[in-house]
């Protein structure tokens, strides 16, 4: 799929623009306050800071509209269109900066020249917040999807620590259970001699239980992870508590709360 249709496919990024391009415009108007922007703007007994508001408020206005309609044709933009529409943001923006400008002038300034003076101003402050927002926003994109390509099911599940250093890895159908002890999970699993080993992560159960779930590895008890495909059985012990024997060599149980029973049962 193209990068841009998955970009924009929420609405957070439209939020973005939206907010960035007028915040950015009034900064560079307050800041540098170009003399240029003098030109066409009738000062008179408004003030140029109340002149700039207006106009930031018309960036806003279009910045919004545009995203909104981006957002509802998301599913058919494309990175031609969505280039082209970004153009045609700053042209609806500037017909409406000198439409404003032409009025203000009490029509005394023309409003064709208004509004290539207005897409001037737009077009120059505007490609400094489209340029470094797009490239941030797809500069996640490919982070986000490389993370993703690493934990597709390739049948081996890899394990981080906090500072997302590799620490443990193994094929999926080796795992048998992880479970919790304190402040780390105990990862058991077959090597390749066919042992029972256990390796020893500093983690949490909540913090890995994504990514066990993204494997096929289902949660069983606050405690405890287990791989469906290595469940021999589901039994009741003499006090109704239920347990999952598994196929380990020492024929390990664990115990199966009623919370995660039905979704573990239906695996098995």
């Amino acid at each position: 799929m193209d990068e841009i249709k998955d970009i924009f496919s929420r609405f957070a990024p439209q939020i973005i623009y939206i907010i960035a391009l007028p915040a950015f415009f009034i900064c560079f108007m307050l800041v540098y306050t170009p003399a240029w922007c003098l030109d066409f703007l009738p000062i008179g007994r408004f003030g140029y800071y109340f002149h700039i508001t207006m106009l930031t408020c018309i960036v806003a206005g279009g910045a919004g509209l545009g995203r909104s309609i981006l957002y509802v044709l998301r599913r058919k933009i494309n990175k031609n269109l969505y280039y082209a529409w970004c153009l045609l943001e700053v042209v609806v923006t500037s017909l409406f900066m000198g439409l404003y400008i032409w009025l203000m002038s009490r029509m005394e300034t023309a409003y064709f020249p208004a509004v290539a003076y207005s897409f001037t101003m737009v077009a120059l402050t505007s490609i400094y917040p489209y340029t470094v927002i797009h490239l941030a926003l797809l500069l996640q994109y490919r982070r986000k999807k490389t993370e993703e390509a690493e934990r597709e099911p390739d049948d081996r599940i890899r394990f981080y620590d906090s500072r997302k250093n590799l620490k443990f890895a193994a094929m999926v159908s080796s795992i048998y259970y992880i479970s919790a002890d304190e402040n780390y999970v105990n990862i058991n699993y077959m090597d390749d001699t066919g042992k029972t080993m256990s390796y020893v992560l500093r983690s949490s159960m909540k913090s890995i239980e994504e990514l066990c779930s993204f494997h096929s590895l289902v949660r069983c008890h606050r405690s405890y992870i287990v791989n469906p495909k290595h469940v021999r059985i589901l039994r009741k012990d003499q006090k109704g508590l239920v347990f999952a024997d598994l196929d380990t060599p020492q024929s390990t149980s664990i115990p199966v709360t009623k919370r995660y029973y039905d979704n573990l049962a239906e695996l098995i």
